[in-house]
């Protein structure tokens, strides 16, 4: 008789919803990739628009630091 109870199966049951099947060590080799390649390219964008917002926040001091020069 089978342990329906069991962690193993629960979680087994759990991940196949949220990814969809089994997945091979390539497959999930490539996911991570994946993964790693958006947070990235988040923690990028988001790096250029605090630095492109901080420019734009300090921009009229410094027009009129040139101004009054």
């Amino acid at each position: 008789m089978q342990d329906y109870n069991s962690l193993h199966n629960v979680i087994k049951l759990i991940l196949g919803f949220f990814i969809g099947g089994n997945m091979s060590e390539q497959g999930a080799d490539k996911a991570g990739k994946d993964i790693a390649t958006g947070l990235r390219f988040l923690f990028q964008s988001l790096g250029m628009a605090i630095f492109l917002g901080v420019i734009l926040w300090l921009l009229p001091d410094l027009i009129n630091s040139i101004r009054w020069w």
